[in-house]
């Protein structure tokens, strides 16, 4: 999807309600509990050109199956196409609508938001039955495209890495897809590849003989009714690579007879210009046994990416005419962005910025990615992938360990989150004359747009030139003039005009992103903040990370409440996400929760992938005892950041506070899978509470004692003993 949101009926995309999954909840239960007699009737009536349903006027019928009739459709509000789909009420769909896990799941699927997930624009229901708007595709399935025989390799990686990063992303937020298939799976003329139906298809019913998927590409566990987890979706995508390598199923009788199901591993895939290791990567999501397979989607991520690396190299081994070839793509690469490739008027333009190459040797030039990433979200045509953004992409890819975000490592997660346009910079000094120069590819395609150049006088000319490359980048990315005038910053004003001030912000808002690479904090990134203070008094943005840096090494002081009334006071100037933050966190230390889980909120609706506002809208939720609110906005920052200390923790609490049992369950499969952190192994023993698992609490807590020193361990072991009655195991810990 475009954005991490699910919209309202009647609503205008871009207008983010938080009671959006509410609403879906209320939907669902309303069509599970309408006459069967009544939708079917009214469904057999059906749409005609010319209809209105809500602010959608039905233009014509374009498909139809056992889900439903999609028809073309205009939103009269917006004037854009979307594919309006009617779902085929029965039975069948809405006894299983009635069942309280699909509800949850239908909401979480909902905020899907990934490129190569088609967009849920809107629901609801019209007197036939339910409806989803989705975004208008335009191309052919996968399906379609293996009638005309098997895929090249390269092609089919393409599409395979398309529908992994999917996963990935869907995994990350605890959905299963269950019915990876390839109708499931959509070619767009542009290139891109997007996942159809996912978490949403088997709720109103599939038209497949089974509730779990489609016999053909079904796990062997989710044949024999067992639990399902990542590893189904897995193996569905092995048996697409499989068919899309080889031109054939790897089970062939499995098509034919959906009641029986082959024993033992598919034939090898040996056909002839398949790599090795995708051959390998295959036979391994393809294995009967779950714990053959490969433990997530991020690995069979890693591995097509290595795949068509090894491939990419060997095409240019071969070819030397290649070079020119790419030299005529840089000619013209920035035309293919503008045509068809071009995202439609009204949807953002995904863009991320790497570190920039400082071949200049001074320090004070390290942090101007980050001046660069703050001038271009002004943008209302671009959706910046933060730093903080990529080094979550790279976290859950396991890139984490870099001290910059190189190029490599930016496309990686460029590909990985779906961006549009990279932006590759480089400074470099020529006795007083400072030039930026700036490279913009994508990532994937592999593509080059557009390459800037400008100077600066002197280095206190440079935040000036930041704003020009800012102005002409959104200029290239087809933004219009009047807007970039309307909503361009001065950086030297909005953020800070000394370049020293801003590379220690920077090290601390990569202190404070990267944990692992800075044992020492918090005090590491006190000192950073506290720098840039000290440096720039006027600095804005680095009073307010000071104040909330503060609040993470103890409980609000007037230290604390100091920092973030300068913030406040100075914030005027500031750009308007972070003026709304400190204003936020200053309602926040200042006890007006409601105040500020309102400001938080506003962010949360311009920038849904802002992991700070999210975290402390959860964070103000958990601590009003409003659990279920918290829980929302944690599980949002757990899709983004598996990792995330306090929100495994106020996850694992709230589950258990609200009696969601199958949901704590979930989270307790996926997170024994991951790293034991002593923040995961801390969630654990609360899970395992709130679960009524003792034994599993105690197990948990005593790694997180023996992981090493951890603020929690002692009190959280001392919990897990008293939970199981164990007093004298409990005295002697003590």
């Amino acid at each position: 999807m475009g954005e991490d949101r699910a919209e309202s009926p009647g609503q205008p995309a871009g207008e983010t309600t938080a009671a959006a999954g509410a609403e879906f909840s209320a939907l669902l239960l309303e069509i599970a509990a309408a006459p069967e007699e009544e939708l079917a009737e009214a469904f057999e009536r059906g749409l005609r050109p010319g209809d209105v349903v809500g602010r959608f006027e039905i233009l014509r019928e374009i498909g139809r199956g056992g889900f439903g009739v999609v028809h073309e459709a205009r939103d009269r509000d917006l004037g854009r196409l979307v594919a309006f789909k009617a779902i085929r009420p029965g039975a069948r769909a809405a006894s299983r609508l009635r069942e309280e896990q699909l509800l949850r799941e239908a909401e979480t699927a909902a905020r899907l938001s990934h490129p190569n997930i088609v967009v849920l624009y809107d629901y609801g229901r019209w007197p036939g039955g339910p409806y989803l708007v989705l975004e208008r595709l335009r191309g052919r399935t996968l399906a379609d495209r293996l009638r005309q025989g098997r895929l090249p390799p390269a092609e089919a990686l393409a599409v395979a890495t398309g529908v992994t990063r999917a996963l990935v992303h869907a995994h990350a937020a605890h959905v299963l897809h269950r019915d990876l298939k390839p109708g499931n799976v959509f070619l767009c003329d542009d290139g891109s590849v997007k996942v159809l139906d996912f978490g949403l298809a088997h709720l109103f019913g599939s038209g497949s003989p089974t509730a779990g998927g489609t016999p053909a590409y079904m796990a062997p566990e989710q044949w024999a009714g067992e639990p399902e987890d990542a590893r189904a979706d897995l193996f569905s995508l092995g048996v697409l690579l499989y068919e899309m390598l080889a031109g054939r199923h790897p089970h062939p009788a499995r098509r034919k007879a959906a009641g029986s199901l082959p024993s033992g591993p598919p034939p090898p895939l040996a056909v002839r210009g398949v790599p090795r290791r995708l051959a390998a990567l295959v036979s391994r999501c393809l294995a009967p046994e779950r714990a053959r397979r490969p433990a997530a989607a991020g690995e069979v991520l890693a591995e097509l990416r290595a795949v068509e690396r090894g491939l990419a190299g060997r095409t240019l081994r071969r070819s030397a005419a290649l070079g020119a070839a790419l030299a005529a793509l840089a000619a013209v690469g920035f035309a293919v962005f503008r045509g068809d490739t071009d995202p439609p008027a009204g949807e953002r333009v995904p863009v991320s910025v790497a570190d920039f190459d400082n071949e200049t040797g001074e320090p004070d030039l390290d942090g101007l990615s980050g001046l660069l990433a703050t001038s271009l979200e002004q943008s209302r045509r671009l959706s910046v992938v933060t730093r903080s953004s990529m080094i979550d992409v790279l976290r859950q890819l396991g890139r984490d360990g870099a001290a910059r975000i190189d190029e490599p490592l930016a496309r990686e997660a460029g590909r990985a989150a779906g961006v549009r346009a990279l932006l590759l910079g480089t400074v470099r000094r020529f006795r007083e004359v400072y030039s930026l120069e700036l490279r913009a590819l994508d990532p994937v395609r592999d593509l080059p747009l557009f390459a800037l150049r400008e100077q600066a006088e002197g280095k206190s000319g440079i935040p000036a030139v930041v704003d020009r490359i800012s102005e002409l980048t959104r200029e290239r990315l087809q933004e219009r003039p009047a807007e970039i005038r309307r909503s361009s910053i001065k950086v030297a004003e909005a953020v800070t005009r000394d370049l020293e001030a801003h590379r220690h912000y920077f090290l601390g808002l990569d202190c404070l992103d990267r944990p692992s690479r800075h044992p020492g904090q918090p005090e590491s990134c006190l000192a950073a903040f506290r720098k840039a203070v000290a440096i720039d008094p006027g600095f804005a943005l680095a009073h307010h990370q000071l104040s909330r840096a503060l609040v993470n090494e103890h409980t609000p002081t007037e230290a604390d409440r100091a920092a973030s009334a300068t913030a406040l006071k100075l914030s005027e100037r500031a750009p308007a996400k972070e003026r709304t933050l400190i204003q936020a966190w200053a309602a926040r230390l200042a006890g007006r929760p409601a105040e500020a889980l309102r400001l938080y909120g506003e962010v949360i609706a311009a920038f849904p992938r802002e992991k700070q506002a999210l975290y402390q809208a959860g964070d103000v939720a958990f601590h009003e005892d409003d659990q279920a609110t918290s829980a929302e906005h944690m599980a949002r920052v757990l899709a983004l950041d598996p990792t995330s200390e306090f929100a495994l923790d106020h996850l694992s609490y709230g589950l258990a506070v609200l009696g969601r049992r199958e949901e704590l369950a979930a989270r307790v499969r996926a997170w024994t899978s991951m790293a034991p952190t002593p923040a995961l192994l801390r969630a654990l023993v609360q899970a395992h509470i709130g679960l009524g698992d003792a034994a599993a609490a105690v197990a948990a807590a005593r790694r997180e004692r023996d992981a090493g020193p951890a603020q929690y361990a002692v009190p959280d072991l001392a919990r897990a003993l008293a939970f199981a009655g164990d007093y004298p195991a409990l005295e002697e810990e003590l």
